[in-house]
């Protein structure tokens, strides 16, 4: 009969981690887009033609400098 050291991780911990990961990952890139879309549609609101989401890998590049 095996038993579990509290020093080690169950599945279901690593799972819950994982889920929290991805949902923290979600939140932050849907407010950095949003962030970017307000910002793009306030500056060009009125000679807008075209609203061209870019990646959100672009959208993060600024606050890396």
């Amino acid at each position: 009969m095996g038993t579990q050291s509290l020093n080690q991780t169950s599945t279901g911990d690593r799972v819950t981690m994982a889920v929290m990961a991805a949902l923290v990952m979600f939140v932050a890139g849907y407010t950095a887009s949003r962030m970017v879309l307000a910002e793009v549609s306030l500056a060009d609101n009125v000679a807008a033609t075209h609203n061209v989401i870019p990646h959100e890998g672009e959208m993060w590049r600024a606050f890396g400098e």
